[in-house]
């Protein structure tokens, strides 16, 4: 479908070209001669923000008003007297806000003549007084304030609200925000296209950035442009091996289908789901066996923001569950995970922005990590360059291994269907059988990766998920 949406962030977003407010704020404060580590600000600006809704009425003020309370709060916080240089920090944050979002609006004014518009934004009540303060509504069709609707970002019912109201699907829109978890991970977790708005180079990797990126929001015109010449931010099919058995955790006394095993308190098969929905995935395809009749009622009745269909079959490998997916896959390039790989958010982004490469017939990308922790890996050798060299055992001792993720083009299936008339041959099979007819295998190289097979990699996949939690 065409691009009939563009939904866009606030603070940070329409009124600075992606500088959060924790950072204009610190800067404001140094520029009236108080010098504040983050360490010591951070912290009490997101205080400040967590008490500002439910201590101060904003409904109707407007972005002066706001500015104001907040450095209320900051001042006490940070120790410092009431009223000290308050002007001054309010007019130097008032007076960049008013000079980005003057400029913006005229860039609304232009995407207006071809796009519906709105806003979704974590704020305090009065973003849609804000926005008729400065000329924008005239060009928006909706506006979502979390405070108003009870529902923040990242969860993706705040932005199915604002598609309801525009009477748009998901794959018709695309957001635009500075916050990479918050907005670009959450949009795509919505079903939505994104685009990220990064005024630095500090952040996340860029292997981990959206397709599109920004530094200004001059520069959107165009991306949209090229948004709507490609077709979509990544690959928008993708499919779920989910008909294992689970036998080791079965053994270990887990009753539950290995799919809908928690990890952190989220099923193993939403969190490979909701992944690759962030990677830009619009139609994910789901093999389950026969046995786990659970897994299919609990994909169907979830909203996950993308088309979710589920076969039931039970298949004697990860190979043959592949192939039974080649009529919903076939096509087209697609991404492939199994139900059991554990992987951080941005991962699956960084992971997605690399497959988007892939062009040539005879060209696969497989996921790597150098993070080992499986009983029996498939174990890959590269080049410094990412190129495939080796495979299987001849690989061993390499320090890297496969991590459950990949990119095929649609023809993997020719080949995939020889390898599958040798008995007992596996998805490592069809890997192996790639790289020895010559196919151009390249790796991407993830941060970690947890194969959770045993109740132990249970524990890993949840350090390894709090040590990601504790670096954002």
């Amino acid at each position: 479908m065409g691009l009939k949406a563009v939904l866009f962030d606030f603070g940070g977003t329409l009124d600075a070209d992606g500088i959060h407010w924790v950072d204009r704020f610190r800067d404001a404060y140094a520029s009236a001669g108080f010098s504040f580590s983050a360490e010591r600000f951070n912290p009490v600006f997101f205080e400040a923000d967590r008490r500002l809704p439910l201590e101060h009425d904003m409904r109707g003020r407007s972005l002066r008003d706001l500015i104001g309370v907040k450095v209320d709060l900051l001042h006490e916080g940070l120790g410092i007297g009431k009223g000290v240089q308050k002007a001054q920090i309010v007019e130097l944050f008032y007076g960049r806000s008013k000079e980005a979002l003057e400029r913006n609006r005229h860039i609304l004014d232009r995407l207006s003549q071809r796009y519906l518009l709105g806003v979704v934004s974590n704020f305090c009540g009065n973003v849609d007084e804000v926005c008729r303060e400065f000329g924008l509504s005239s060009y928006l069709q909706v506006i979502v304030d979390s405070f108003l609707v009870k529902v923040s970002k990242p969860d993706p019912r705040i932005f199915h609200l604002a598609l309801e109201k525009l009477g748009v699907s998901a794959d018709e829109a695309v957001f635009v925000g500075d916050n990479f978890e918050r907005d670009i991970l959450a949009a795509r977790s919505a079903g939505l296209g994104a685009i990220w708005l990064h005024a630095s180079d500090e952040g996340p990797s860029s292997s981990s950035k959206p397709v599109q990126t920004i530094r200004s929001l001059t520069e959107l015109e165009n991306a949209l442009g090229g948004l709507e010449t490609s077709g979509d931010l990544g690959l928008s099919r993708a499919g779920i091996l989910a008909a294992g058995e689970g036998s080791r955790l079965r053994d270990a006394g887990f009753e539950t289908p290995k799919p809908l095993v928690e990890v952190a308190g989220v099923p193993l098969i939403e969190r490979t789901l909701r992944g690759l929905i962030q990677a830009g995935a619009r139609e994910v395809f789901c093999i389950v066996n026969e046995e786990a009749s659970q897994v299919e009622r609990f994909l169907l009745r979830g909203d996950f923001g993308a088309r979710v269909e589920v076969l039931v079959k039970t298949t004697p490998s990860s190979l043959a569950s592949l192939l039974a997916l080649k009529d919903r896959l076939s096509g087209q390039r697609f991404l492939l995970a199994t139900a059991d790989t554990v992987l951080g958010p941005e991962d699956w982004v960084g992971f997605a922005q690399a497959a988007s490469r892939i062009e040539r017939a005879n060209e696969a990308l497989l996921g790597a990590t150098t993070f080992v922790d499986d009983e029996n890996p498939l174990w890959l050798r590269s080049s410094p360059s990412g190129e495939v060299l080796a495979l299987g055992p001849v690989a061993k001792g390499s320090g890297c291994v496969t991590s459950g993720l990949y990119a095929f083009p649609p023809d993997v299936f020719q080949v995939a269907e020889a390898v599958a008339k040798k008995p007992g041959a596996r998805l490592r099979d069809l890997l192996i059988g790639l790289h020895q007819r010559g196919w151009q295998l390249q790796a991407h190289i993830v941060q970690k990766a947890v194969d959770v097979d045993r109740p132990e990699d249970i524990r890993a996949a949840e350090a390894l998920l709090g040590e990601l939690e504790g670096a954002s």
